[in-house]
């Protein structure tokens, strides 16, 4: 499969809010950016270990309503995969879209015992 058009998703956290944003870029002709898109979070929730997911998918999945393009592949900075078997944010937001859109999961922080 060809992953020509990428969307990439984070969420920054404020003092009372946080924000959800997405660059859909394209990789083939040319690298490009196609569009961008965010959502605020008046009241987002507090940070669990382990249940990241809780946190920021409803922001994550409020970002990705409003997408018209189509796309072909999903970065998220979050596991995919923790420790035992369970699922991390990328597993949520990955069964949340149906499974249709194949998804990587980018952390920047360790979780111990991830995988």
């Amino acid at each position: 499969m060809d992953y020509n058009k990428i969307a990439s998703f984070d969420v920054y956290y404020y003092e009372g809010y946080a924000k959800a944003a997405c660059i859909i870029f394209e990789i083939t002709p040319f690298e490009r950016i196609i569009s961008s898109h965010y959502a605020i979070e008046s009241s987002p929730r507090k940070y669990i270990p382990g249940k990241f997911y809780e946190r920021e998918l409803p922001s994550l999945l409020k970002v990705y309503k409003k997408i018209k393009e189509e796309i072909d592949l999903i970065i998220i900075d979050g596991f995919v995969s923790l420790a035992k078997g369970e699922k991390g944010l990328g597993a949520h937001f990955y069964y949340r879209l149906n499974k249709k859109i194949p998804l990587i999961g980018v952390a920047k922080t360790l979780f111990k015992g991830a995988t």
